[in-house]
Order: structure tokens, then C-alpha cells, then sequence
């Protein structure tokens, strides 16, 4: 790995590839049982028990804009951690994927901004053939992982 290459963990969601990070990334795991969490936003499917402590997950489709669809025990989810830039606290969550694709490096030159990329992306790239979003964690995780399971809301 270089300083001119990023690694990042192709994911689908919907129809559509996205790039984690993996930085951000501690694991990929099984579906296991959930606990839903009354009067939570829809993009919170609720927690599950990781070695001993509640993880939120976050259905990464319904956070990226695209419709829900049912989950099983074949479903993947990819246990993410990003800090406050500014806070330096840590936020924790799983984030359900349809797919998982492998670990690809972006070479620096392959990243650029998209125009209208929204909140939560950080870059785009091209790879093989086809727009790439790479998602800014910390930026889901400010906006969907419930603050009462890990600590204060990053800001």
C-alpha cells in the first residue's frame, strides 16, 4: 500500500457500488438477532449484541436514499468506527449492506468530488467502468447512529 492509494471496501447498496474506507472498518459479520429500537428513524434497524455491548445498525440502503428490502441471516454488515474530527470521540455502528465486493486500492488520481455527491460522500472514483461513492463514516454515523448507545452525538 502507498501514499498514493487509498484501500477501500467496495459494498452495494441498492443497485449501486460504494467504497468504506478501511480506516473506518474493524470487521465484517452475519446477520444475527436484532433488538428494534422504539421511535428510532428507519435508517436504525436496531441493535445487536458485539461481544458483550450494544452496536446500532444502520441499513446503509435507506441512509443512502434507496428502498428497504428484507433482511435474513445471509445479510452482511460491516462494523465501522470513525472519530469527531473535532471532539476526537469515537462513533460505533454496523451498516447493512446488500453486498460485499473485496478490498480495491484507489489510486489518489482515481478520487475526485462529485459536484452534488450529498453529505455523506467524501469522494468518487471510477472502477471498472462505473461511479464509485466512497461514503464519509463519520458523517453517517453523525447523522443516523443514536447518541444513547454510543456516547454523545459526534458533532
Amino acid at each position: 500500500m502507498s501514499a498514493e492509494s487509498t484501500p477501500v471496501l467496495i459494498c452495494m447498496a441498492g443497485e449501486r457500488p460504494y467504497a468504506l474506507p478501511v480506516d473506518n472498518i474493524l470487521e465484517v459479520a452475519a446477520l444475527v438477532a436484532i433488538t428494534p429500537l422504539p421511535a428510532a428513524p428507519p435508517e436504525v434497524v436496531g441493535v445487536v449484541n458485539r461481544r458483550g455491548a450494544a452496536l446500532p445498525l444502520l441499513d446503509l440502503r435507506r441512509c443512502l436514499g434507496h428502498p428497504a428490502r428484507p433482511l435474513d441471516l445471509t445479510t452482511l454488515f460491516v462494523v465501522v468506527q470513525a472519530s469527531d474530527a473535532t471532539t476526537g470521540r469515537q462513533g460505533m455502528a454496523g451498516l447493512i449492506t446488500d453486498d460485499i465486493r473485496g478490498v480495491i486500492h484507489l489510486p489518489a488520481t482515481a478520487m475526485q468530488l462529485p459536484a452534488t455527491g450529498g453529505p455523506f460522500v467524501r469522494g468518487m472514483a471510477i472502477v471498472d467502468d462505473a461511479p464509485v461513492l466512497v461514503l464519509d463514516v463519520a458523517a453517517l454515523l453523525r447523522a443516523y447512529a443514536p447518541p444513547d448507545l454510543i456516547g454523545e452525538r459526534m458533532a
